[in-house]
């Protein structure tokens, strides 16, 4: 029995409603005062023009702290929100997601076993192929030597040699009929799973992504001292941090 379910080409499911964001008049105004007076400055070369700057970057980084507080207030009813969303819609699709898994398993599981007797009917169709080709060669082989010799007995044999190629040709017809056929909608495709991440690294950089933890490396060269190399395939240095408090 098949069954025929009727599905829009778009069905809203979730429905809920957003807001706009805003920033104020004041923090605009107060934006583009710091610039400016940021700006005034186009070098540092006394103690002087290093006190201004640093007192610009400080004020620069006060209004980077405040819009990144008022962002976190603003965005956190947004996240609850958010993870609101998922929870809702992972617990209402879940049995659908089941079920498509479940019925998808079946499928990939009758599709495999029908490339398995796929693959097991090929093989004996090569073999009876093989084995119509000796026959019609030992017929003709036959044929000719009873030809030659006027072998009554050679030619009898040459024509049963000839009717048993026949019903190999006739076995190999049924066999190509009745082949096992790919299930629709499904298709065989290679994947892989890795099994040593090194040895692949190792073997071929180009398709293994290495990404350097770079607290956990500040946190070790801390206590070396400044003209060792304790790690390598990296440059230990010094440098200068401007502060903003």
């Amino acid at each position: 029995m098949t069954t025929t379910i009727a599905t829009p080409e778009t069905a809203l499911i979730l429905s809920g409603e957003g807001y706009t964001l805003s920033i104020s008049k004041d923090a605009k105004e107060l934006k583009a005062s710091l610039i400016e007076a940021a700006q005034e400055l186009l070098a540092v070369s006394t103690f002087n023009d290093a006190d201004e700057a640093r007192a610009n970057i400080k004020s620069l980084a006060w209004m980077r702290n405040q819009l990144e507080k008022s962002r976190k207030a603003v965005k956190e009813p947004v996240i609850a929100t958010g993870k609101q969303i998922d929870e809702i819609a992972k617990a209402f699709i879940a049995d659908v997601e089941q079920e498509e898994t479940r019925l998808t398993r079946l499928v990939a599981a009758f599709a495999a076993e029908q490339e398995r007797k796929k693959r097991e009917a090929e093989a004996e169709l090569r073999r009876q192929q093989d084995e119509a080709r000796r026959l019609e060669a030992e017929r003709d082989r036959l044929r000719a030597a009873a030809a030659k010799e006027h072998d009554f007995l050679a030619q009898v044999e040459a024509d049963k040699l000839r009717d048993a190629a026949h019903e190999q040709r006739k076995a190999l017809i049924m066999a190509t009929q009745e082949a096992p056929r790919a299930v629709t909608g499904t298709r065989t495709v290679l994947d892989f799973e890795v099994t040593d991440a090194a040895a692949l690294a190792a073997a071929a950089p180009q398709f293994v992504t290495i990404t350097p933890k770079r607290a956990e490396i500040l946190a070790f060269i801390k206590g070396t001292p400044p003209d060792m190399q304790p790690l390598p395939g990296i440059r230990v240095f010094e440098k200068t941090v401007v502060g903003t408090r």
